[in-house]
């Protein structure tokens, strides 16, 4: 079996994916990883097997709440000098490349006039450290055991949100599930201090799995009232359907109002991370205090639907032999952000 004849079925699961609400593709996953799973076995990967995983209590949380806290996983020193490598370089208007107008910009010009400010796959690769990070053997390893088989690293992003007194509503600042996959998680480094005033990340805690999202709606819904009797409420059919289909953009007074109680605010310092599962519920707070730059690294099963909607292509990059590996798995791996020279 070739390296991307495993990705010959992507066009079938995408539809499946697409037809799926949130409990649905939960289901699916576990099927989807196990074929992948097959699919690295008879390509020759080898096994990642690393001792002292740093990783493990972060991914314990990601499967336990939806998300973890905060790791350190870069001085500020570097932090700082990626926001220069960035500054230096035109964004666009949009928290992805593939909505803006097309118009490089320059952070303290017309750049700060918008809501975000996004950067080009080349240049986000070209970047010091972020592909090392998002290539780092002992985080693929954790990554592996969570999705259930060789993750497909299918999306790199950096952009900025600027405090503007724009008074529409920005759509990844309202509560939202993402459905990019059927099973996949987003790593997030904050390449400057997130804090209460500068855009902290907000999560819906147990809204990424179908039995935790469930039982705490009924509490919300009905509580004192046994499940089965909830469960055939009309009403709460119809809720249940209006939360779980789509990105489920359902007004943040109503998300609060049920889940209120399950949200969680998180801040951190410049150099840290922490991982998400976006099926949950979640948003970020548009910043007031000063501008935030993020980096996101997504993980998932397959070229989902994600890499349709942005229309990511992969980029030729000279050097990288002596950032990453370079063998058959990270070929793999990285195949649709990097066209690997050939060897």
């Amino acid at each position: 079996m070739s390296m991307f004849e495993i990705d010959n079925r992507a066009s079938d699961w995408r539809k499946l994916q697409e037809g799926s609400d949130f409990a649905t593709r939960i289901n699916h996953a576990p099927s989807f990883a196990q074929q992948v799973k097959d699919f690295a076995v008879q390509a020759g990967f080898e096994t990642t097997d690393l001792e002292g995983d740093k990783y493990s209590v972060a991914f314990h949380e990601l499967e336990e709440v939806g998300y973890s806290q905060p790791m350190h996983l870069m001085d500020r020193g570097v932090a700082s000098e990626i926001v220069s490598y960035f500054k230096a370089r035109p964004c666009y208007n949009a928290h992805v490349l593939n909505q803006s107008d097309g118009v490089g910009r320059r952070v303290g010009d017309d750049a700060d006039r918008h809501p975000f400010g996004s950067y080009s796959l080349g240049d986000i690769i070209a970047a010091p450290r972020l592909l090392e990070l998002a290539n780092d053997p002992f985080f693929l390893g954790a990554s592996e055991r969570y999705l259930g088989c060789v993750p497909t690293l299918y999306s790199m992003n950096t952009w900025w949100s600027f405090p503007t007194d724009f008074e529409g509503i920005n759509m990844t600042q309202a509560f939202h599930r993402d459905f990019d996959d059927f099973k996949y998680f987003s790593l997030f480094i904050c390449l400057n201090d997130m804090t209460e005033n500068r855009g902290p990340s907000q999560y819906v805690a147990g809204t990424h799995t179908w039995d935790k999202f469930n039982a705490i709606l009924m509490a919300a819904v009905a509580p004192g009232i046994e499940p089965e009797e909830v469960g055939r409420m009309p009403t709460f059919e119809r809720l249940v359907k209006l939360l779980t289909e789509g990105a489920c953009y359902v007004g943040d007074d109503k998300i609060l109002d049920l889940f209120g109680k399950q949200l969680e605010t998180i801040c951190a310092d410049a150099g840290t991370g922490f991982i998400v599962n976006p099926s949950g519920f979640h948003r970020a707070r548009p910043p007031i205090d000063g501008s935030r730059l993020m980096f996101w690294a997504r993980y998932g099963l397959y070229p989902n639907l994600a890499t349709r909607w942005d229309k990511v292509k992969p980029v030729t990059h000279v050097g990288i032999e002596n950032r990453i590996e370079t063998n058959l798995k990270s070929r793999y791996i990285n195949r649709l952000l990097i066209d690997f020279p050939p060897g």
